[in-house]
């Protein structure tokens, strides 16, 4: 997007390169469009880490859940 961009305004026909107006407004257009696929893949890589967390927990032989009870004497 970035490089289609450049190459609008290195046009050197100048009635067919962009004006600030519209280089500024696609370049927020594309600063956002990223922005939204970064956190989409922060949430995806939580969830992706979670998960194994959960699976290794549930499979994890060498786990093992341990009571003792006590017995108090009173005097």
């Amino acid at each position: 997007a970035v490089a289609n961009l450049t190459r609008r305004c290195l046009n050197l026909n100048g009635k067919k390169r962009p004006n600030m107006r519209e280089v500024s407004k696609e370049l927020e257009r594309i600063r956002d469009s990223q922005l939204h696929v970064q956190n989409e893949e922060d949430e995806d890589t939580i969830e992706i880490n979670f998960r194994d967390s959960w699976n290794d927990l549930l499979t994890d032989s060498s786990s093992s859940i341990t009571t003792t009870s006590s017995s108090h004497r009173t005097l």
